[in-house]
């Protein structure tokens, strides 16, 4: 089982931890920034 698939698991998991990051710091940035363009 381990040797057939040896990163199988993992890549998978990574790639969206990563995309689920990534969103999370894009949608702070446009928040922060509609605030400040409301604000002002």
């Amino acid at each position: 089982m381990d040797e057939h698939q040896p990163g199988e698991h993992e890549n998978p998991k990574g790639a969206l931890l990563f995309i689920l990051v990534y969103l999370a710091i894009l949608a702070a940035f446009w928040i922060n920034a509609y605030l400040r363009i409301w604000r002002s």
